[in-house]
């Protein structure tokens, strides 16, 4: 009797399969890394806003508290207006993957929640993007409500 046994095509046949279905399973990867990413870049966005209206509302400090934004990171600031040498900023720094744009009326690059009431005088529109295309959008009213949306 022959012993049966695998040729060699058919085993480079089986290598081949599990490559293409590793790299399948590499890119689907990278992509839901890239996802988790944004979506986690949007909760800390979210969550400093929502700080600083926190704070305006309790009239810490007795000033204004508000969120100053730039392409890769955003600060949290106290005053009515952000300087970028003040040593009570705290700057949060987003993924290398993720850019942040910011649409404000009047074009500024600062939210504002007034001391008491948290209302903004400058509301606006903040969306996140990464290098998938993702995007994720987060607004802020007049009367100091953020909203986010995927």
């Amino acid at each position: 009797m022959y012993a049966r046994a695998f040729s060699l095509i058919e085993v480079l046949i089986v290598i081949g399969i599990l490559a293409i279905l590793s790299t399948g399973v590499f890119v689907a990867m990278s992509n839901l890394k890239e996802g988790r990413q944004l979506s986690s870049a949007t909760d800390g966005v979210v969550f400093t806003l929502e700080q600083a209206k926190a704070d305006a509302l309790s009239g810490k400090s007795g000033v204004a508290h508000g969120v100053h934004f730039e392409s890769n990171s955003y600060v949290r600031f106290w005053g009515s207006t952000y300087n970028a040498s003040s040593p009570d900023n705290v700057t949060y720094d987003l993924p290398e993957d993720v850019t942040l744009q910011s649409v404000i009326s009047g074009g500024g690059a600062d939210i504002v929640f007034a001391r008491l009431d948290a209302r903004v005088s400058t509301p606006g529109t903040i969306t996140l993007t990464d290098s998938t295309g993702g995007l994720r959008s987060i607004s802020v009213a007049a009367s100091g409500s953020i909203s986010k949306s995927e």
